[in-house]
């Protein structure tokens, strides 16, 4: 994709490696130290306008999107006919006359229909211009899952709230949470809150504001800016040929296609579990790296 859009390489593999993620959403954990964490990355690079950024995402994520819009259609009939069983449910309890046993089995199964509907959610599979707000009342609403994906330095500025106003007073819980497919639960007098467990990936190709903006909020020393990969490679701007073009090869094109639709497609639930030696390989860098993140480091 790099060499047929002529763009920076590390920058089009960084962008790649989160759209891919963006597919593992469903149903990829791995195991660490006995927990289970989502399959996930956020991702935020830059590059100047006019370098290639919408082609290198439609590359990697118009297929992803498909998939899921293949499910939604699936998704779309078996919520019907579970939300039509329950309307039927409430109406047979409203109008029953029978014994205390009877409406509690049937107080049961309105409670069985309703976690089906909520585990059977229409997804909306990428925001690219998304409050932290309305990003939980979403990933909420589809098994806590959200993507951010988008090529306009606006994505970082609406999460971050210096779109709209002071981002110093942004809600990052979104951001901070899901990383680790961790817990939400907030109250709002505003709005409705939530309680849930929400996993993300942002994959972000933007230009040089998303970066800062993310630098930015990071001094407030959240945890936030941790947990993006960022990267800033030099542009091919003013150096490209476009008499030349090198077309991405069909069989690798319909391989990657492939293989993103059945990773979104996946039912069962996969674990993934990290072997020894990488195990070992994350302590070697960590032990590396933490020295500099102390006092004074």
């Amino acid at each position: 994709v790099a060499t047929s859009i002529k763009f920076p390489e590390a920058t089009c593999y960084a962008f790649g490696l989160a759209a891919v993620a963006t597919a593992m959403q469903l149903s990829f954990n791995y195991r660490y130290f006995g927990d289970e964490k989502p399959v996930n990355l956020y991702v935020v690079a830059s590059q100047p306008p006019g370098t290639g950024k919408s082609g290198v995402k439609d590359s990697f994520c118009t297929k992803i999107k498909a998939a899921y819009d293949e499910i939604n259609v699936t998704n779309n009939v078996e919520r019907q006919l579970l939300e039509m069983q329950l309307a039927s449910e409430k109406k047979e309890l409203e109008k029953s006359s029978g014994s205390e046993n009877e409406s509690r089995a049937r107080l049961n199964r309105i409670e069985e229909l309703k976690i089906k509907i909520a585990e059977t959610p229409i997804y909306q599979y990428a925001y690219q211009d998304v409050t932290s707000e309305a990003l939980e009342q979403s990933a909420l609403k589809q098994r806590g899952i959200f993507n951010v994906v988008s090529d306009e330095a606006t994505a970082v500025s609406a999460l971050l709230g210096t779109m709209y106003g002071d981002g110093n007073k942004t809600n990052n819980g979104m951001l901070l949470k899901g990383f680790d497919g961790e817990l939400v639960e907030t109250g709002r007098i505003s709005r409705e809150g939530g309680v849930g467990a929400v996993r993300g990936v942002f994959a972000i190709l933007a230009q040089d504001e998303a970066i800062r903006g993310m630098i930015e909020n990071g001094l407030r020393g959240n945890g936030a800016l941790e947990r993006f990969l960022m990267v800033r490679e030099k542009p091919t701007l003013g150096t490209r040929n476009h008499a030349i073009y090198t077309p991405v090869p069909y069989e690798l094109k319909q391989l990657y296609e492939e293989t993103v639709t059945n990773l979104v497609r996946q039912q069962n639930p996969v674990c993934f579990e990290l072997s020894k030696e990488a195990q070992e390989y994350v302590a070697y860098l960590k032990n590396d790296y933490e020295p500099h993140l102390a006092d004074v480091g």
